[in-house]
């Protein structure tokens, strides 16, 4: 009896090893799926949208910005300067005016300042004015590489839900064959009581943790962490069922008891030849119709003729 369960255990181990070796290999047969597809590359979409060549001008209007606000600043120097000097020279032409000593020299030296000064003040307001026109420009310019930018954005991610879509509809068309395949295969020998029924059931599980994991991983792309609990929530309840009808029965948690030699309702431990049990008091023994010979109630056949039970094992008294 040893031998045996320790050659369940290594059956259990191997078809562990067997279905992580399979599952290496689609995780990785699922990710050259990817590269099937032309993957949509963000330069293309700017290339269309000239974001690259607004960029440019972008980048030589703020040179010229810069270069305008340095001749600026000198401008407004010379400005100063000039307006400093017509004034000081005003003011001392009207006081030889006042005084009848304004002579020729004096007249000339106002007139030159007064001549600087309005050439300095246009000469302000022409770069000031140039300076505002290319920051407006600089601006439009601005405001319209940002629509564009938008434009490519929202192309682009147009064009990579078609591409994720394209993705998951073959990776669907790998996993979901070989899901119902090993659904099938596993139901075939189960049926047949095939001694290939571990090979089937581990293939069973490949496939199945293969599509859970390409679930899981196209939900987290799409739709991140509700999208993974609700798809999370789904396959553990479908596998609870699936367990705790062909594992978790009441039957098979009966006749699991009954090999060890306990109450296969409280699972209280019983002798040889009790017919009820002592802790719970329920029938563990019947009558065979056929024959008239005691079997245990959740026994499919009598021990002593081999007909069939009518059914009763399942209620206790």
């Amino acid at each position: 009896m040893q031998e045996e369960v320790e050659a369940t255990r290594a059956e259990k181990i191997l078809a562990a090893a067997f279905v992580l070796f399979l599952l290496i290999g689609g995780v990785r047969v699922l990710g050259e799926l990817r590269e099937v597809p032309a993957k949509p590359e963000l330069r293309h979409f700017e290339a269309r949208y000239a974001v690259q060549e607004l960029e440019r001008n972008l980048s030589e209007l703020g040179i010229e910005v810069q270069s305008l606000e340095q001749a600026y600043r000198r401008a407004q120097e010379e400005y100063l300067r000039a307006r400093e000097d017509y004034l000081f020279k005003r003011e001392e032409y009207r006081t030889r005016i006042e005084e009848g000593t304004l002579d020729e020299r004096l007249r000339a030296e106002y007139e030159q300042a007064r001549v600087s000064y309005e050439a300095a003040l246009r000469n302000r307001d022409a770069v000031k004015e140039e300076l505002e026109a290319v920051r407006q420009s600089m601006e439009a310019l601005r405001s319209e590489l940002l629509q564009r930018r938008e434009k490519v954005r929202s192309d682009y991610r147009a064009a990579m839900r078609v591409y994720e879509l394209k993705v998951l509809l073959l990776r669907l068309g790998f996993v979901l064959p070989l899901f119902l395949t090993s659904l099938y295969v596993a139901q075939l020998a189960r049926r047949r009581r095939s001694r290939y029924a571990i090979h089937a059931n581990s293939f069973m599980a490949f496939s199945t943790l293969l599509l859970g994991y390409m679930l899981i991983e196209y939900t987290w792309r799409s739709f991140h962490v509700i999208g993974v609990s609700a798809i999370g929530a789904l396959a553990t309840g479908v596998a609870l069922a699936y367990l705790k009808r062909e594992y978790l029965s009441r039957e098979r948690i009966a006749m699991a008891r009954l090999s060890r030699k306990r109450c296969p309702y409280c699972s209280f431990p019983f002798e040889s030849g009790d017919a009820y049990c002592r802790n719970c008091g329920l029938r563990l023994l019947v009558a065979c119709d056929n024959c008239g010979a005691l079997r245990s109630r959740f026994t499919s056949y009598c021990q002593s003729c081999g007909s069939p039970m009518r059914g009763e094992g399942n209620e206790g008294d």
